[in-house]
């Protein structure tokens, strides 16, 4: 049985991604952005009654981007 998709077009759609998450909140479907929470942080955004959300926890591909942009590119845990 032949796949679905193509690993071309998986990895166009997460590189799309990506590239602008913002772009895929905005358009204000429920399903993509709980999508968008799942893909972006590796769990839970934790909210402080007084002082707002902490902090968050992002997810691998996230993290890899950050030290790549900040010149910190040892290994990410």
């Amino acid at each position: 049985m032949a796949p679905k998709t193509t690993i071309e077009e998986i990895l166009e759609l997460c590189l799309r991604f990506l590239s602008n998450p913002w772009k895929i909140w905005d358009s204000g479907d429920l399903v993509l952005r709980k999508a968008v929470l799942g893909l972006t942080f590796s769990e839970r955004l934790s909210n402080h009654r007084k002082e707002g959300y902490r902090t968050p926890n992002y997810s691998l591909p996230f993290k890899v981007l950050g030290g790549i942009r900040t010149g910190n590119c040892r290994a990410i845990a």
